[in-house]
C-alpha cells in the first residue's frame, strides 16, 4: 500500500500532536514522541491536550510545547465550540506545517483545519465522520495494537517506526509526593503491590471479594503489603473491600493511597516503587506499563485486545467462555459482568508470581 508523504518537511518541521483526551489514551499515544524526535531531532514538536489529561505531557523534555485546550465545565456544546475557535486562532499563529490527529473526532479533526495547517493527518476510520478534514489518510492497521495504529499515522512524515514504548516522566516533585505518602506506611524488605480496583466504568470492576482475597494472597504468598491506589470517588469502594479483607483475615495490613494523591502523577510515583502492579482497565494500568512496572490487568468489558502487546504485562480476560466480549459500554449481562468475575484470585496471584519471576508477556 503507497503512503502519501507531506512534501518539503525538511529538517525542522513544524508538528501539531492532537490527542485530547482520555488520560490513557494520552499515554498510549506517548511513543510518537520519540519516534518523530528521532527522525527529525530539529523539528518543532508541540501537542493538544484537554487540560484534565494535560500532567501526562508535563516534564517531557522531548517536546517543545503543550497546548492546553479547555472544555467547558457546564457541557454546553457553544462554550466548548467558542474555545475551539479560540484555540484554533492560537495554533494559526504558531504556523505550524503538519497535523496529525490522533483521536478521530469532529473536534480534534476541525482544530486543525480552522488553524489553517496545510497537512492534516487522520485514519480512514475515526471515531466520528470527520475523514474529510483531513488531507490525508492512513488505512487503520489489521494488527490490534493501539501504539502501533498511533506510529503508522506518522508515515506519511516519510518513516515507519515500531519502538512502542510509552513514557512518562516524572519530576522530583512527583517523586517526593509519592515517597511522602509511603513513608506513611509500613513497607518491608519486600516491597509492596499495587492494587488498583476502580475504574470510570463499573462494569469493569472485578469483585471486591475477589479483591479480599487478592489482597490476603498477595501479604501471605508473596509477602507484599497490598497499597490500594484509585481517585477519591473510589474510597468507599476500597473501603468496603478494606472491610471484607478484615473479616475474611483480620492480620492482614494494607495501606490506602485512595484519594490521597496531591497530582496525578503522585500516583505514578508510586505506580514506579511497587513491585508489581494489579489492575483493572484505567489509567493507571497504563501508567504501570510506562514507568516498567510488572503489571497484570484484569480486562473484559472494553477493548483490551490493543493492549496485548504490553512491555512486562500480563493480560487476563475469558474471551474463550464469554463469546460476548468485549461488550464495552453495552453490556448485555443486566451487569453481572461474568466475565471479571470468572477470573479467579488464584489466577491472578499466578500470574502477579510469573511477572515477578520476570517471565515473558502472557495472556491468559
Amino acid at each position: 500500500m503507497s503512503v502519501t508523504l507531506v512534501p518539503n518537511l525538511g529538517e525542522r518541521p513544524r508538528i501539531l500532536l492532537i490527542r485530547l483526551s482520555s488520560i490513557g489514551d494520552v499515554v498510549v499515544t506517548t511513543p510518537v514522541i520519540n519516534a518523530i524526535r528521532q527522525r527529525f531531532p530539529g523539528a518543532h514538536l508541540a501537542w493538544v491536550v484537554d487540560q484534565f489529561a494535560s500532567p501526562v505531557l508535563q516534564d517531557n523534555d522531548q517536546l517543545d510545547e503543550v497546548i492546553v485546550a479547555r472544555r467547558s465545565a457546564s457541557h454546553s456544546i457553544w462554550k466548548d465550540v467558542a474555545e475551539l475557535r479560540r484555540l484554533a486562532a492560537t495554533v494559526r499563529g504558531l504556523s505550524f506545517d503538519v497535523a496529525i490527529d490522533f483521536q478521530g473526532l469532529l473536534r480534534s479533526a476541525a482544530l486543525p483545519r480552522w488553524a489553517g495547517i496545510p497537512h492534516r493527518i487522520g485514519n480512514t476510520a475515526p471515531k466520528e465522520k470527520c475523514g474529510w478534514m483531513y488531507t490525508i489518510q492512513i488505512d487503520r492497521p489489521a494488527e490490534p495494537s493501539s501504539r502501533q495504529r498511533c506510529l503508522d499515522l506518522l508515515q506519511p512524515l516519510g518513516f515507519h517506526s515500531t519502538d512502542r514504548r510509552t513514557r512518562v516522566c516524572l519530576s522530583d516533585d512527583d517523586r517526593a509526593s509519592a515517597q511522602a505518602l509511603l513513608d506513611e506506611a509500613t513497607v518491608g524488605e519486600n516491597g509492596f503491590a499495587s492494587l488498583v480496583p476502580a475504574t470510570t466504568w463499573e462494569h469493569k470492576h472485578w469483585p471486591e471479594e475477589h479483591w479480599a482475597r487478592l489482597a490476603q494472597l498477595v501479604w501471605r504468598e508473596l509477602g507484599l503489603l497490598p497499597v490500594w491506589m484509585g481517585a477519591a470517588v473510589d474510597v468507599p469502594l476500597v473501603e468496603r473491600v478494606r472491610d471484607r479483607l478484615h473479616q475474611l483475615d483480620p492480620d492482614v495490613p494494607s495501606f490506602v493511597t485512595t484519594g490521597r494523591t496531591r497530582r496525578l502523577k503522585s500516583a505514578v510515583g508510586i505506580l514506579d516503587q511497587a513491585k508489581v502492579v494489579v489492575t483493572v482497565d484505567t489509567a493507571l494500568m497504563h501508567f504501570a506499563v510506562a514507568v516498567g512496572t510488572p503489571t497484570v490487568a484484569l480486562c473484559g468489558p472494553s477493548a483490551w485486545k490493543g493492549f496485548q502487546d504490553y512491555e512486562d504485562f500480563t493480560l487476563i480476560h475469558k474471551l474463550d467462555t464469554h463469546s460476548c466480549m468485549p461488550c464495552l459500554h453495552h453490556p448485555t449481562c443486566n451487569m453481572r459482568v461474568t466475565c471479571m468475575r470468572d477470573i479467579s484470585p488464584g489466577e491472578v496471584l499466578h500470574a502477579a508470581q510469573a511477572r515477578l519471576a520476570n517471565s515473558p508477556i502472557v495472556v491468559l
